[in-house]
């Protein structure tokens, strides 16, 4: 009688059809949620004119639906860890879709931040579950890479509303491109059929049928017998609560993290959200203001790829560190009047490396703790990143108003950057790796 660790299985197995099968729908649902991210910011002069807001009213506003991410992230992001990762994807797609098209039915600030916060709950749950569930259902020889990449669909999200805002924000106004968010609902219907839940649940439940037909599919040539005893490792069957993420040696890891989430969304929102604001008023048309945001989101599109391929290959330390650096610099250089060719050339750069710090630190956070803990993990990490959004477009906002020169406002990326690059550098690897490598035996260990 053999006990097989079934995430171990998983983790063993080559990177195949069914693996991409997951990856894809996976990041589709990230990418729509990008999109729902992105409108806002896109739409953000339409919106300041009709309504009548200021930059610090409209700083708030967009604060409103970040922090309703944030609460998302908290909230779903822990109770995936009970009810499962699968149904939280579910309830996170019906939220966001369905409030961010109703946006576009409001005429009132007050009305338009409470659709938007809860439109932000679903909106903040997705990411971190995806990333908890795809690092559970991916080899491990490829896992950084495809964290890595899942993640890019927020920024080609956010591309596809700048491109759409592009298109359709001038002949047919904002309030097209908050209708078009219904469209992110079909998903659901090959995410309830082709999307297998955590590992741990099948378990607990004792659906060996389940549990065999995915490790075949996963790694087929696993050799099963009848015999056979499926389990989770003792570490990755430990109860999740908030406790556990500062439990058993990860509060070091778990308080970097968290300053790194914060920083690393601070960077990323502060930037994309007011990019065609600051561009306008650094007296660009609305239109090419725009178009600016898409080539920043394509720099980090471009980017992700390579930067994954280098996590793999080297740690996320000995990259990480350049990528603060280089946003650092980059955001600071674009209040600086230069040539098309290169101003163009900085947004891209200032693209890759704002969104691989993110992206990185993301595909990272995982391996840090074990799997039965994940969600929470990633949800407390994703809430308190939510709270970097959230804070960067009140400041950036509160500057804009207070008429800071925009080298003062860009030049004001440099702290987070360097804060979050100090906690990354400060990380250490999982205090339990060996024993959560090494807790059942697999497959060849006879009990």
């Amino acid at each position: 009688m053999r006990k097989i660790d079934v995430n171990k299985v998983i983790e063993d197995g080559k990177f195949n059809n069914y693996f991409f099968s997951i990856f894809m729908l996976l990041i589709l649902v990230v990418l729509f949620d990008g999109y729902d991210m992105g409108v806002y910011g896109v739409t953000l002069p339409s919106i300041m004119k009709e309504l009548g807001l200021t930059a610090t009213q409209t700083g708030l506003l967009a604060s409103v639906g970040m922090f309703g991410m944030m609460f998302g992230a908290l909230f779903l992001g822990s109770l995936a860890d009970v009810i499962g990762r699968k149904k939280v994807i579910i309830i996170g797609i019906l939220i966001y879709s369905v409030f961010n098209g109703l946006v576009g039915f409001i005429h009132s600030a007050s009305v338009f931040a409470v659709i938007r916060f809860i439109a932000g709950l679903g909106m903040g749950a997705i990411t971190p579950v995806i990333v908890s569930l795809l690092s559970e259902y991916s080899p491990k020889a490829n896992k950084t890479l495809l964290l890595t990449l899942v993640v890019i669909g927020v920024p080609i999200g956010q591309l596809v509303s700048s491109l759409a805002g592009v298109a359709f924000l001038s002949t047919q106004g904002w309030r097209i491109l908050y209708f078009a968010t219904f469209i992110s609902l079909i998903v659901i219907i090959p995410i309830v059929s082709r999307i297998p839940e955590s590992m741990k649940f099948y378990v607990a439940k004792g659906k060996t049928d389940i549990i065999r037909k995915t490790l075949s599919k996963a790694n087929p040539e696993f050799v099963f017998s009848d015999e056979d005893i499926y389990e989770v490792s003792a570490l990755n069957s430990k109860k999740a609560s908030l406790y556990s993420l500062f439990g058993d040696g990860y509060a070091r890891n778990t308080i970097l993290i968290w300053i790194a989430f914060f920083c690393n969304l601070y960077l990323y929102f502060g930037v994309s959200t007011w990019l065609p604001k600051l561009m306008t008023i650094l007296g660009y048309t609305l239109t090419s203001s725009i178009a600016f945001l898409a080539i920043f989101l394509i720099g980090g599109i471009v980017a992700g790829p390579f930067i994954g391929v280098l996590g793999d290959k080297f740690g996320y330390k000995k990259v990480m560190p350049f990528l603060y650096i280089g946003s650092a610099i980059l955001i600071s250089l674009l209040s600086f009047k230069t040539s098309t060719a290169v101003f163009y050339t900085l947004l891209f750069l200032a693209g890759a490396t704002v969104s691989s710090v993110q992206n990185l630190t993301l595909a990272a956070a995982p391996e840090f703790y074990p799997i039965s803990i994940r969600g929470t993990a990633m949800g407390w990490g994703s809430a308190v990143s939510r709270l970097g959004s959230a804070t960067a477009p009140i400041i950036i906002g509160i500057l804009v108003q207070a008429k800071f020169p925009m080298t003062t406002v860009f030049e004001s990326f440099i702290v987070p950057a360097i804060i979050g690059c100090i906690a990354i550098l400060l990380t250490k690897k999982d205090p339990n790796a060996a024993h959560l490598r090494n807790d059942v035996a697999y497959p060849d260990k006879l009990t």
